[in-house]
């Protein structure tokens, strides 16, 4: 099989024309990804404050589970629709100014996002098997 040299490519009109499209809905979707993340993170913060105002909780329990919460959707929504913001503001940077260390840095965020996706998809199945393992020694015992 021949080898080709990857670092004489050259971009068609027609494939930057595409990257760039990819870029703009990259840079949407992570736009309102961003801003869900913070209505959702508002939500919580005051969803814990009411409860904890007219519930009997267990001292700073509700507050621990709202941390909790707030932690695991940092990990799970913002770090990726940064990532992906980061992606699609690079992209574009380098289209326009046709500079290579741009859209470099421009595909090794795109390559961060599916490299940290596939690590919370990874340990996602790794949890839930260790979830259906312990309930099926209990059901055992």
């Amino acid at each position: 099989m021949e080898e080709k040299n990857i670092e004489t490519m050259e971009l068609s009109g027609r494939t930057l024309r595409e990257l760039w499209l990819a870029a703009k809905w990259a840079k949407l979707l992570s736009i309102i990804t961003v801003c869900m993340y913070f209505i959702v993170i508002l939500l919580v913060i005051f969803s814990g404050i009411i409860t904890s105002l007219f519930a009997a909780m267990v001292p700073f329990g509700g507050f621990f589970i709202a941390l909790i919460y707030i932690v695991v959707y940092t990990l799970t929504v913002l770090i990726p629709g940064i990532l992906l913001y980061n992606f699609a503001t690079n992209t574009q940077k380098a289209i326009l100014k046709n500079d290579d260390d741009l859209a470099t840095t421009g595909v090794k965020r795109l390559r961060q996002l599916f490299q940290y996706t596939g690590i919370l998809a990874l340990a996602s199945i790794l949890f839930i098997g260790l979830v259906i393992a312990i309930n099926v020694l209990y059901a055992i015992f």
